[in-house]
């Protein structure tokens, strides 16, 4: 089953489900929230992995900016994997389609905790901290993770 999952851009058509998925994580992050992420003048990206029945069984967020300590950064803040059989697996597919999406980033982040609001994940404060989730060197020639 874990070859027949998709990974593309979320569609307006399935909004509702992704938010649903969101909310099972998050039940703090606001819909108005939501919708202010999937609008088409957000800077934010969003990313499903559906299964052959078309139910999501991963999301994740991310925008790419200029991060004052390592410059190009792509920022995760939401990245969830959800299935009782497969959770890896969707892990796995949707960090690879992160990277590849990355490859003009010195960096990758993704964020230790779903945050529980827009206002959060726009926060530039936040944004140029080191201390809130996993940081992956994109460069091929040296130690990939910092912690």
């Amino acid at each position: 089953m874990s070859s027949d999952y998709l990974v593309e851009n979320l569609s307006r058509q399935k909004a509702l489900s992704g938010y649903a998925l969101l909310h099972a994580v998050e039940p703090a992050f606001p819909p108005q929230d939501w919708a202010a992420i999937l609008a088409p003048e957000s800077q934010w990206t969003c990313i499903a992995a559906e299964d052959p029945g078309d139910y999501i069984r991963g999301l994740v967020v991310y925008r790419v900016g200029k991060h004052p300590l390592v410059g190009a950064l792509m920022d995760v803040p939401i990245f969830i994997a959800a299935s009782v059989v497969d959770d890896a697996k969707i892990a796995e597919l949707l960090f690879s389609s992160l990277r590849k999406k990355a490859l003009r980033c010195n960096y990758l982040r993704v964020w230790s905790e779903v945050p529980k609001s827009l206002v959060h994940i726009n926060d530039e404060y936040v944004f140029s901290g080191w201390d809130h989730g996993l940081m992956y060197r994109m460069a091929s020639d040296s130690s990939p993770a910092l912690l």
